[in-house]
């Protein structure tokens, strides 16, 4: 019963989300959009720089959860007015003040949802992160009804904030005693692990949200419309099933280990065709949407829609090596991973400036193809180090 209860939380956040990126490509204007997706981005980045690992290391340690709650209520204060005031002085954001809230309220939200998530706590932790995405669609529509301005940036840091207050509120009742017997790693050993998976965690939200930054800052705000219109249509909706599944699967691995590594190994070939045609699916699903609602812009890219089904199918067969690496992995395999990341991402550089120098391609499609690289080479460095941890973890045993 709790995980349909979650799944009909999860769905609806994620349901507000994607309708109010429809809203906003269809009936806003080119900045507008462009602001919508930067904030966006800022959001999953900065979350992430701000946490250091910990909230993943929530998951991986329930045991050390009350610590945890402890060093994060001193630690995200402190981190989101540095990279508050370090985000408006590269130029993003009207205000530091705004800034510095809407990374306070991103990591928080982050932190509560993984810390319900860990004691399985399921439909806390999606009210955790998806609430701000109801209110947010309703503001967007009230905006749109009755003709209001709206500042985005203020809008979302509102409804953010009422979604951290409420969830906050709820951990007196859960406390981390009550929820797993405490027997706390050391403060050195959480930052340990948890320095490794801000690596691992940095690595990733660049490769989601880094790319929108970048269309918005080498390709102007036309540009940045366009590209994150086709990712509202065709890569977001990826996220429906593929999402929800990645949140459940991380708790169920770590009690399952066997039954998890013998599915990956007995339906390697199913795991593989069906993420094509999932992809396959929500290509085509964008493409329909697309026709019914009109956006603002005329037609879909064929080319930016090819691409981003290739970045769809690699975005989604990484959950399961990546799943597997977050829970079991130890520190050495964890470092080979960060090492396997960066080195893909430096390829998609590299690629990057190949094509920016070529001067035969718009941004929107250099922006793409660099992603499409990247996943690739992040799923192939992924499912290298599980096999390295199945193959440890056997000898050991």
């Amino acid at each position: 019963m709790s995980k349909i209860a979650s799944f009909v939380v999860y769905i609806t956040g994620l349901g507000c989300l994607l309708l109010s990126d429809v809203l906003i490509t269809k009936l806003f204007s080119s900045s507008d959009i462009a602001m919508w997706a930067e904030i966006r981005s800022l959001i999953g980045i900065s979350s992430v720089l701000c946490l250091l690992g910990l909230e993943q290391v929530l998951v991986r340690s329930p045991n050390s959860s009350g610590r945890l709650l402890k060093l994060l209520a001193i630690q995200i204060p402190i981190m989101s007015i540095l990279l508050g005031v370090s985000i408006w002085l590269c130029g993003f954001l009207d205000t530091w003040l705004i800034s510095v809230l809407i990374v306070f309220c991103a990591a928080a939200s982050s932190a509560l949802f993984q810390y319900y998530r860990s004691h399985y706590k399921a439909v806390l932790s999606q009210i955790s992160q998806q609430l701000w995405k109801v209110l947010a669609l309703l503001a967007l529509t009230v905006a749109v009804i009755y003709e209001w301005p709206l500042d985005i940036d203020v809008m979302v840091f509102t409804v953010m904030l009422i979604n951290v207050i409420l969830a906050a509120s709820i951990v007196f009742r859960y406390r981390p005693v009550g929820l797993a017997q405490q027997s706390p790693e050391t403060i050195t050993s959480l930052y340990s692990i948890g320095f490794r998976f801000l690596a691992t965690g940095l690595l990733l939200s660049l490769s989601v949200y880094g790319e929108q930054l970048l269309v918005n800052r080498l390709g102007g705000q036309e540009q940045g419309a366009l590209y994150f219109t086709h990712a509202t249509y065709f890569l977001f909706p990826a996220s429906v099933l593929s999402g929800y599944f990645s949140f459940l699967i991380g708790p169920w691995a770590r009690d399952n280990h066997d039954k998890y590594v013998g599915f990956m190994r007995e339906r390697r070939h199913y795991i593989f065709v069906g993420t094509f045609l999932y992809s396959a699916l929500v290509n085509f699903v964008g493409w329909f949407a697309w026709g019914v609602v009109s956006p603002v812009l005329e037609s879909p890219d064929i080319v930016l829609q090819v691409l981003f089904f290739v970045i769809c199918f690699f975005r989604t067969i990484y959950m399961w090596p990546g799943a597997y690496v977050g829970i079991f992995g130890k520190p050495k395999e964890h470092d080979v991973l960060v090492g396997g990341h960066l080195l893909a991402l430096l390829v998609a550089i590299v690629a990057l400036c190949f094509l920016i120098q070529g001067k035969w391609l718009e941004m929107v499609y250099v922006i793409a193809i660099s992603s499409a690289v990247n996943w690739t080479l992040r799923a192939a460095a992924a499912s290298s180090v599980t096999r390295i941890i199945i193959k440890n973890r056997s000898v050991h045993e």
